[in-house]
């Protein structure tokens, strides 16, 4: 073949390649000849900024006059997809209700491991530049170990967090810790009464070295930051943590390899804080300054055990909600609720829940990418009604709260 042909053929093929680019990246044309546009999808952390302090990057800041509530996730365990799709949302359900979110990521997103988990860098997009979430990731975390860093880090929030520590107005900033699967429904209950210092609950005591010990559970426990840095200093303990090596050593040879939910190890963060509680409340002998709140698990609690048909959130303080919401059976019995709670915060397209467009929010874009990768999701796109661009109105409307959402979906509906 003659030269000329051959830098044809160079050519040629060049132009492919490019058009095949353009094509996934920029675009993909249905059966019905509608174009849907696949977005910031496979976008990096490269674009934001955020404030490192050696493994830890922070992404937004701590807003004086604010509350706070702090949850984490690990992306390396085998739960993380379902946590990792109920942050979003449970920032959501704490806005609904006044508090800004502090979300910790246990791992580093932009590990190469996980550059290649498409859903990872989703959902890392969906929440950082949000100005009611401040996402804190501890980068140098062993897989290993990811489950216990991210259940104590939430104790540590306080400290973790980057401001300056000499603003008082920082320092009276309140925070509370909950868990990421559970969304609060009545606000009075997470806030801290008037001439109190710390907010917890009461499911029982345990014994230890000869001091009977009230067990708090993690959601909730709510202090100023200066009484959570006073709480978690005790017994001689001068400073706090700031970084995930820091944490690992405050702890010792507690941590257990591989954590399972009830395994060894599980709970050692709620064990831990109960202790600093007690050892607080003898320090200052002043037990007036601790509000112990009572529940009644059974009557004010929505529960995935056993999840209602119907749903009547008068007298609910939360809602411990399903496993792996982004699947599509999951996604719309949590639909149902979500608009019991926010009402006027989703478009609903057709009959509401029943219909297939209506779960076409975030559970379809995680449920693509984490049980089909990005192979498949150009076969939805190409196949189905779903919408990325929609997709992406309606998750940064939930988060942002905009007031011109609501135009917005209404302009971009009739593609659907």
């Amino acid at each position: 073949m003659q030269p000329k042909y051959l830098l044809l053929l160079a050519l040629l093929a060049c132009v492919f390649i490019e058009l095949t680019f353009y094509y996934f990246f920029n675009g993909v044309q249905s059966k019905s000849n509608k174009t849907f546009g696949v977005c910031h999808l496979y976008t990096t952390l490269n674009r934001h900024t955020g404030i490192e302090n050696q493994d830890i990057v922070q992404y937004g800041s701590i807003r004086p006059g604010r509350k706070y509530a702090v949850f984490t996730s690990s992306i390396y365990d085998s739960d993380s997809v379902s946590y990792a799709f109920d942050l979003p949302l449970t920032a959501m359900t704490w806005k609904r209700i006044g508090f800004d979110s502090i979300i910790i990521i246990a791992g580093d997103p932009q590990a190469q491991q996980h550059k290649r988990q498409p859903w990872i860098q989703f959902l890392m997009d969906t929440l950082i530049d949000k100005e009611h979430i401040l996402v804190m990731v501890l980068k140098r975390v062993p897989a290993s170990q990811a489950t216990s860093i991210s259940q104590v880090s939430r104790l540590f929030a306080a400290s973790l967090l980057q401001y300056d520590k000499n603003d008082a107005t920082i320092q009276n900033i309140y925070i509370v810790t909950t868990d990421a699967d559970i969304w609060p429904i009545a606000k009075s209950f997470f806030v801290l009464p008037p001439g109190k210092d710390i907010l917890h609950g009461d499911i029982g005591k345990f014994q230890i070295e000869n001091m009977t010990v009230i067990q708090a559970p993690l959601s909730y426990i709510g202090m100023k930051i200066r009484t959570w840095h006073s709480v978690m200093t005790q017994s001689g303990l001068l400073l706090m943590p700031n970084t995930t090596g820091e944490i690992v050593k405050y702890f010792g040879g507690m941590f257990h390899d591989n954590v399972t939910h009830g395994g060894p190890g599980w709970g050692i963060d709620q064990v831990m804080i109960s202790l600093r509680l007690h050892q607080w409340k003898i320090k200052n002998e002043d037990e007036q300054r601790i509000h112990v709140y009572q529940r009644h698990f059974g009557p004010d609690r929505i529960d995935r055990n056993n999840w209602p048909m119907v749903y009547n959130i008068n007298r609910k303080v939360d809602a411990h909600i399903l496993k792996r919401g982004h699947q599509q059976k999951q996604w719309k019995r949590l639909m149902i609720l979500l608009t019991k709670m926010c009402p006027g915060w989703f478009m609903r397209f057709g009959d509401g829940v029943d219909d297939p467009a209506a779960w076409n929010t975030m559970a379809t874009m995680m449920m693509v990418l984490v049980d089909g990768g990005p192979a498949p999701l150009f076969d939805v796109l190409d196949n189905s009604r779903c919408n990325v661009a929609m997709f992406w109105t309606i998750a940064d409307a939930m988060l942002a709260d905009s007031d011109v959402w609501r135009a917005r979906v209404v302009a971009d509906s009739s593609v659907i």
